[in-house]
């Protein structure tokens, strides 16, 4: 059975992106997995609390974890199965825990929120945006996406197909000093001519920055997710990778999908 999770965050922004994850769980008959840790650092290493308090914090963190549970089961009609997941220490080891029991089809969480070394695909939720189905995708690439995501990312892509059946659109922002448009196009026919089933015409924009670019071009269009590959598994090392200035322009839910994600050779379970 496939399945999302969602970190919890108490935030507005926070709640829009679990009910977003839950829309998705609604339309595509998946669970969800409400994760939801209680992080007691107290700078450089954990506060030594008493028994008694600590005990109180994680009655308070299970009842509001329980209302928030209630909620997005009433949001849904109460036809998604969710599950909730109280742990303390560090959100990022236990989400990446989680994840690997669990393997989600996607992680799902407001925009900004980041996760270091996140082994599935990451959707990040504007707020104010309502899941209204994926049914055109846009694929921020450059040359390097070209050449090697975009055939890596094939598994996903095809699990995108299959549960969404969206169209896709590849968007390359051409900067300063990079190629002449026609070099660019004939690199990318030449790349898609070497793939079987899944080629779709590439889009140019013109643009003194890739996250002008992308504003442009989603500013003009009607697309429902923007899909990037940041260039490391860590990918708020976004000095050497687009992705952070891409997500920074979006309107639009963007979905990110790193490194071991791409070369995994396998669909997404």
């Amino acid at each position: 059975m496939r399945n999302i999770i969602i970190p919890v965050d108490s935030t507005g922004a926070g709640m829009n992106a679990a009910k977003f994850g839950v829309d998705i769980a609604l339309e595509r008959g998946m669970d969800v997995y409400l994760l939801d840790v209680l992080e007691l650092n107290g700078g450089k290493g954990y506060t030594v609390l008493s028994q008694s308090v600590l005990e109180e914090l994680l009655n308070h963190s299970q009842e509001q974890l329980k209302e928030l549970s209630e909620k997005l089961g009433a949001h849904a009609g109460q036809r998604v199965l969710i599950r909730t997941d109280l742990e303390t220490g560090k959100l990022e080891e236990r989400l990446m825990k989680l994840c690997g029991e669990k393997h989600p089809f996607l992680v799902v969480a407001a925009m900004g929120r980041l996760f270091k070394g996140l082994q599935f695909p990451l959707l990040l939720i504007p707020e104010g945006v309502s899941f209204r189905g994926f049914r055109h995708v846009v694929v921020a690439c450059d040359r390097e996406d070209i050449h090697t995501c975009l055939g890596k990312a094939r598994p996903l892509i095809r699990q995108l197909t299959d549960v969404f059946h969206p169209r896709f659109t590849p968007v390359h922002v051409l900067t300063e000093g990079e190629g002449s448009a026609g070099k660019i196009i004939l690199e990318y026919q030449s790349w898609a001519g070497s793939l079987e089933g899944w080629a779709p015409t590439i889009t140019l924009v013109r643009q003194p920055a890739v996250g002008e670019g992308m504003a442009e071009y989603l500013g003009g269009h009607d697309a429902d997710l923007l899909l990037v590959f940041p260039k490391k598994h860590s990918w708020l090392e976004s000095h050497v990778s687009k992705a952070a200035e891409i997500t920074g322009c979006s309107s639009v839910p963007v979905m990110l999908c790193g490194p071991s994600v791409q070369g995994s050779g396998r669909d997404i379970p």
